[in-house]
């Protein structure tokens, strides 16, 4: 068997049949389908258990989050390479065909393709221009410079050896998929940027609906911030890889603050705990050779404003 896919769900009734059709459908036929069930009370079992495809392998356990269901399926997989797709999101239908193809030709550990973001009210593309091999620190800069690449695995073909010693942590709740990939990285010899969109990310809902605010910024310290500290602090990453984390945190801590400012009965503990963020990691930000000067003023407005 050439691929796992790995589809973690959680309460998807909406979506997960149209995830999981989207893979059935590809014009890629040697892969099994791994379906997580991760505790849903909302018939998402139920849907998944009406397929018959033998290559579709069912697992359903209790409620314990995104990063043990996908640790349960690295457990089961036997593919040759192992990829991932969220149960609100679904694949082109050559998704499976051009990144295992792409693998083959080129002997790379880790395929990366481009991606839509689907909103509620259109699509964007998030895509190189150009396919071809890329190093880690242009990875690590792209994460800080747009989302072609980013930290997620929903957009990734890994070869399963570079990735058997891997696991999600289950102590994070945010950058657990980053914490994975830049394991990967660690591990892979090479790495290729396939130039096509071949997978829908759908942020579709709202996000102020859908998120309380509050519990996000009054949780900055262990949810953003211990993230992406953990991947420094157990990666060893020093140097640009380094500083490239520290400014995701100062990117981040910026944008909370900006929110959060706008919200009423705000928490002067939380402020503090963003200008504390945004202090210490700002020095690597704007002395970066990798951020331009517009963006560096705008980062300033922001801070003043």
């Amino acid at each position: 068997m050439k691929v796992s896919v790995i589809v973690p769900i959680y309460n998807a009734s909406r979506t997960v049949k149209r995830c999981v059709e989207s893979i059935l459908n590809q014009t890629y036929a040697d892969f099994e389908l791994l379906l997580i069930d991760d505790g849903s009370n909302d018939g998402s079992l139920e849907i998944c258990q009406m397929y018959t495809d033998a290559r579709i392998k069912l697992y359903t356990h209790a409620n314990r989050g995104v990063s043990y269901s996908r640790n349960f399926g690295l457990a089961q997989a036997r593919g040759e390479y192992i990829t991932f797709c969220d149960a609100d999101d679904y694949y082109t239908e050559d998704r499976l065909e051009k990144t295992v193809r792409a693998a083959v030709d080129t002997g790379a550990d880790i395929v990366i393709c481009g991606h839509y973001t689907v909103y509620p009210k259109g699509i964007s593309e998030e895509c190189k221009k150009r396919s071809g091999f890329v190093n880690q620190a242009y990875i690590f800069e792209s994460m800080i410079k747009n989302h072609q690449i980013g930290g997620f695995c929903w957009n990734k073909l890994f070869r399963t050896e570079t990735v058997k010693n891997l696991a999600f942590p289950t102590s994070l709740t945010h950058h657990e998929d980053t914490y994975f990939f830049v394991g990967a990285l660690k591990n892979a010899r090479s790495i290729y940027s396939y130039a096509e969109c071949l997978y829908y990310y759908c942020n579709t809902a709202d996000y102020s609906a859908t998120k309380d605010l509050n519990r996000i910024i009054k949780d900055h310290q262990s949810v953003y911030t211990a993230g992406l500290q953990k991947i420094i602090r157990d990666y060893d990453l020093q140097g640009k890889e380094q500083a490239c984390f520290r400014m995701l945190i100062f990117i981040t801590s910026l944008g909370l603050k900006r929110r959060y400012k706008r919200e009423k009965g705000k928490n002067q503990e939380v402020i503090n705990s963003l200008n504390d963020d945004i202090k210490k990691n700002m020095g690597c930000y704007f002395a970066s050779a990798e951020i331009g000067v517009l963006a560096k003023m705008r980062s300033l407005i922001k801070m003043i404003v």
